[in-house]
């Protein structure tokens, strides 16, 4: 993970990890499955943590109560968004403070680090990616990945992600299949072409989705044999 392993057994224990064997000095050695959902982000977004590294040298004054504790400014700097963004945040629950009620608000970084870690997580892909992979609009992507049942759309706060492996397995079908859009688009012909080819029984749909809804996909070689058999243009300009 590319992370300084001075904090890191400390920090591994904060989300309740622990070594499989020890000898009190590093190297530590933990179970591949116990630590293969984590990345580095993950670990350096950790800052607080129980660190029985060493006593407190005579003289040094304990910082670690006032450092429990971070400004809305701060909170909004970690997350990348406004101070009032932030302070929704905490008005929805998603941060929790010490006392809603006291201003400036002081933000438990434990807080944080909990809401970055959950907006973080590899397991889950953002809906941006989603978006740009799909090669779709958000209107598409509710109608064709998300009614049919193929993605759940997870929120965090203002962040909106789905789970990988259902990713994955919608990007199988995409490479496997076109929408009745797609397959006009592909093809260069208006937005009936495909509907009209259907009735011609010319080539057959597949209904993809759930009880409640569905979506007519084709099969990326049988388009393919539209075009190369005369019903699509192969040039690059679509005829609207």
């Amino acid at each position: 993970m590319d992370v300084s392993h001075l904090t890191l057994r400390a920090k591994l224990a904060s989300l309740n990890i622990k070594p499989i064997y020890i000898n009190k000095l590093y190297p530590a050695y933990y179970a591949r499955k116990d630590i293969k959902h984590l990345d580095k982000s993950m670990i350096e977004n950790i800052v607080t943590y129980k660190n029985n590294s060493g006593r407190k040298k005579a003289g040094i004054v304990d910082k670690r109560k006032n450092d429990a504790y971070i400004s809305l400014s701060e909170a909004a700097k970690l997350l990348g968004i406004s101070p009032s963004q932030t302070a929704q945040l905490i008005q929805h629950k998603w941060l929790n403070v010490e006392n809603l009620e006291i201003r400036p608000y002081r933000i438990p970084r434990r807080s944080i680090d909990n809401l970055i870690q959950q907006k973080n997580d590899p397991t889950y892909v953002d809906i941006e990616v989603v978006l740009n992979a799909l090669d779709c609009s958000y209107d598409q992507l509710e109608k064709n990945w998300i009614m049919t049942g193929y993605l759940k759309l997870r929120h965090i706060g203002y962040w909106r992600s789905f789970s990988k492996t259902e990713f994955d397995k919608a990007m199988k079908i995409h490479q496997e299949y076109f929408t009745a859009s797609e397959a006009n688009d592909y093809l260069g012909m208006h937005r009936t072409h495909m509907t009209n080819l259907v009735t011609q029984g010319l080539i057959k749909p597949k209904l993809h989705g759930n009880k409640f809804y569905s979506v007519r996909l084709f099969l990326r070689e049988d388009v393919d044999k539209l075009l190369e058999a005369g019903y699509g243009y192969k040039s690059n300009q679509k005829k609207s």
